[in-house]
């Protein structure tokens, strides 16, 4: 099921932050030294530097990541670490697309050029104002990113391929789609041709 961008809490001692695993996080993180995937590397092996980092990169609220962490200056961070590791590996495994989709070994593919792919589909493609591209998730424009595809078939199909659409189901997906809670009767193809209209 598809969400707003992941958000996790994070509590310490008297102090609370939201740490929120949208586009920018994503830029933001890609920016810190070594970028994603040496603050991802940092964080597992329990390095205070990198969660510091990505708490204050991905905090809804900067002067509230400000606060907890000053608040942490003078205590042994021991009895914090783990939580506060949790909480960025939580983060950090809701902010980037499945691995099947991330950068590949290629030239020019790295997660910085993703983000920018992202960044430009959403705000050119998708007409979405850049304050709200922003805080979505990479998730989330992939998904509007899909549907605009699936309106764009719609909308460019012969007749053809409509009727073709439109063949009955075979009892095999009948089935499937009733064990989906989905109902097989429904009009999903003329659906989708009214919702092109709009």
């Amino acid at each position: 099921m598809l969400q707003p961008a992941h958000e996790v809490q994070l509590r310490l001692g008297d102090h609370a932050v939201t740490l929120r695993a949208d586009l920018r996080a994503a830029a933001a993180l890609e920016a810190l030294p070594g970028g994603i995937s040496a603050t991802f590397t940092g964080i597992l092996r329990g390095r205070f530097t990198e969660i510091r980092r990505v708490i204050l990169a991905t905090a809804t609220d900067e002067a509230g990541a400000h606060s907890l962490l000053l608040s942490l200056s003078h205590k042994p961070l021991a009895p914090v670490l783990p939580e506060a590791q949790a909480a960025c590996l939580d983060l950090m495994a809701n902010l980037l697309p499945a691995p099947s989709d991330g950068p590949s070994d290629g030239p020019g593919m790295t997660w910085e050029s993703v983000i920018a792919e992202f960044y430009g589909f959403a705000t050119a493609y998708l007409d979405w104002p850049p304050s709200e591209t922003w805080n979505a998730s990479l998730q989330e424009i992939e998904a509007a990113l899909i549907a605009k595809g699936e309106r764009a078939k719609v909308e460019n199909a012969t007749p053809e391929e409509r009727e073709t659409k439109r063949q009955p189901l075979t009892p095999e997906q009948r089935r499937q789609m009733e064990e989906q809670g989905l109902d097989p009767d429904f009009d999903r193809m003329g659906l989708r041709e009214l919702q092109a209209m709009f």
